[in-house]
């Protein structure tokens, strides 16, 4: 989508999404294949080295945890940014989470079409407002 990662060694965002205005700074299309192709060459030379000894799993993060990096910066305890992203700005959140899904769907299926023989988000915590209240 256009943002720096820094892998140090945790994801690090050094621009997050302060508030929707910052959306701008994205990406309008993200041609996955173009941009991670070399993901899915990786898969497929990694498929063929296995021989079918053992299944090769493939990963993507899931939305929400894709969306509270790019608005906390980093990995958070509590996702107090993320969370109140969520209830300032609900709209915007709901179409920025919506473009990250379909972007993970794309990679999904890219690495499915390289050879993965599963692919997964990992399990997310959920958010409530009770939640909120609680961080």
């Amino acid at each position: 989508m256009g943002m720096e990662v820094i892998m140090n060694p945790a994801p690090l965002f050094p621009a997050p999404l302060d508030t929707p205005a910052d959306i701008v700074r994205l990406r309008e299309h993200v041609d996955v294949h173009k941009e991670l192709g070399y993901v899915f060459d990786a898969i497929t030379r990694t498929r063929h080295g296995l021989r079918g000894e053992v299944p090769l799993i493939g990963f993507c993060g899931a939305p929400w945890t894709l969306f509270s990096y790019m608005i906390e910066g980093g990995g958070s305890k509590t996702l107090q940014k993320a969370k109140t992203w969520l209830f300032k700005y609900p709209q915007e959140s709901k179409a920025l989470l919506s473009r990250i899904a379909d972007i993970c769907v794309d990679y999904l299926v890219g690495q499915v079409d390289a050879g993965a023989q599963v692919s997964f988000f990992p399990r997310t915590v959920s958010v409530s407002a009770a939640s909120s209240r609680n961080t």
